[in-house]
């Protein structure tokens, strides 16, 4: 049986810590709130702005809050110390080489997994662990902004994957193909587009078991009027990289395994 939940503390309450729930658009699968912990800085005008312990600060709608309450001081971390090679002591570094340029916390981790299993590549993992860093950047920045729209990442890409697409109709698996998503899923966000009045299913014109998906009015009038926002905070998460080094980025992101969609497989 869950727990009620409940919002107990107020704007009184800035200053202290704090955890919060609030509800985020969710796709087939994916929770619906998810959980921010940290030091609440402000409350005003229908916004909580939380940081976190790592120093980011996390801006939160009034009205998507479902539940918090005051944790009190952070309980002081008691260290213990273990063997150097259990933990990757600072300064230590992987015998094989690694990126230039990595911090020396992350020198250890390497070097700490390096150790710890023979098969291992330090800059391999090094390479994964910043792929999978920089794909949360984005899905975290996406999500943010598409809150007050009530879509998902997920449920966004098929709007823009339709919108993309020469005359605006594909099939649902020509969608899991260009997302690299499996038919259910596709199946599960169109069911929740459809509802929003997003999409809308057609018939085949040849085959009545088929289904062509299409962009509603409704739909492009959300595009419209939230594109020149969508492009700007993806030129902002990029304006550290100058236009030679988008394109070698691209270049190389395309020979990653599996990144590639089946349609722009050159042997095809």
């Amino acid at each position: 049986m869950h727990a009620r939940l409940s919002i107990k503390i107020t704007p009184a309450d800035v200053g202290e810590r704090v955890s919060v729930r609030s509800r985020i658009p969710a796709g087939p699968g994916e929770p619906g709130h998810t959980d921010t912990i940290g030091y609440l800085r402000s409350w005003s005008d229908g916004r909580l702005c939380i940081e976190r312990r790592d120093g980011e600060r996390v801006a939160l709608a009034e009205t998507d809050v479902v539940g918090a309450r005051a944790l009190g001081p952070e309980p002081q971390r008691r260290s213990r110390r273990l063997p150097q090679q259990m933990t990757g002591e600072p300064g230590s570094a992987p015998h094989a080489e690694v990126a230039p340029h990595t911090h020396p916390v992350e020198l250890a981790r390497l070097a700490l997994e390096e150790a710890q299993h023979p098969d291992c590549d330090p800059l391999t993992v090094q390479v994964a662990i910043w792929l999978v860093r920089a794909s949360n950047a984005v899905v975290v920045t996406a999500t943010d902004n598409l809150r007050e729209l009530d879509l998902s990442v997920s449920a966004f890409n098929v709007l823009m994957t339709l919108r993309n697409t020469p005359g605006g109709v594909l099939e649902p698996k020509d969608i899991a193909v260009r997302l690299l998503i499996t038919g259910p899923s596709v199946t599960g966000l169109l069911d929740t587009l459809e509802r929003k009045r997003l999409v809308e299913r057609q018939p085949h014109p040849s085959d009545q078991r088929r289904r062509l998906i299409q962009l509603t009015p409704e739909a492009r009038d959300v595009l419209r009027d939230n594109l020149t926002a969508h492009y700007a905070d993806l030129a902002g998460m990029l304006k550290a990289l100058s236009s030679t080094e988008r394109k070698q980025l691209v270049g190389l992101l395309r020979r990653v395994g599996g990144a590639t969609p089946p349609m722009f497989d050159d042997s095809e």
